[in-house]
């Protein structure tokens, strides 16, 4: 039985602005506490948008030698999801594997707490495995939308902070840090000729719904600015 560490950012939010720094020390020190390895055999680091999971590579490696018995520790529900549905089939594919999921600053989400849950039940013969998979989902569900609370209300102070500075918040204006010829091909050839999908385009250059759909909205707009950034002639010729 092995404990792995799992990591994630999301670097358009400004909640990761500090990158991995926060995770890896609230992992590290449970790591100590635990006697486990933190090196890189066990510790996983992804950058990827939260509420995809066939996109998170590194995800995919951990998954893939995890065993029954095996646990994957994360600082809080949000470095695993914050797709409530997608977060629940993932977790309850891990759960009947036998993997343990530990979230540092969400116990009650953690796998051993719903274990035992399930335990008492089981004994009591009391709750179906229907109506236990209902309980989880429901659990996790609150504990997602309690997390995305927090993080709306440390969204605020960040804003109120802002207000009272002379900086001005957020990018310069007109400024598209995410921006790549290759996105801008896929860009331009999802505005002129269709035929992709903007998941399959958050996928592939590993960016998020909304920076993507903002992007396609400016570039909609301003289609001659994209075709003079890809060199293409600005006389609209498709």
């Amino acid at each position: 039985m092995e404990t792995y560490f799992y990591l994630r950012i999301d670097t358009d939010s400004e909640w990761d602005e500090k990158k991995y720094y926060r995770q890896e020390k609230a992992l590290q020190k449970y790591a100590e506490q635990q006697g486990c390895s933190f090196d890189d055999s066990y510790v996983y680091r992804e950058n990827c948008y939260g509420g995809i999971f066939h996109c998170r590579k590194e995800w995919h490696h951990l998954v893939y030698h995890l065993h029954e018995g095996d646990t994957i520790v994360m600082k809080d529900v949000n470095r695993f999801s914050t797709s409530r549905d997608e977060g629940f089939r993932v977790y309850m594919e891990l759960f009947d594997m036998g993997v343990n999921l530990l979230f540092l600053d969400n116990p009650a989400a953690s796998t051993q707490y719903l274990k035992q849950t399930a335990r008492y039940a089981e004994k009591d013969g009391v709750v179906p495995k229907e109506m236990f998979y209902m309980t989880v989902r429901v659990m996790i569900f609150a504990e997602l939308e309690h997390a995305l609370l927090d993080y709306t209300a440390s969204q605020r102070k960040i804003r109120s902070g802002m207000a009272l500075s002379d900086k001005k918040p957020g990018r310069p204006v007109g400024r598209r840090e995410k921006m790549t010829v290759s996105l801008g091909e896929d860009i331009y050839s999802y505005i002129i000729k269709g035929g992709t999908t903007k998941l399959e385009l958050e996928c592939k250059h590993n960016i998020s719904r909304v920076t993507l759909s903002n992007y396609i909205k400016y570039y909609k707009e301003n289609i001659d600015e994209l075709r003079q950034f890809l060199g293409k002639d600005t006389e609209h010729k498709d």
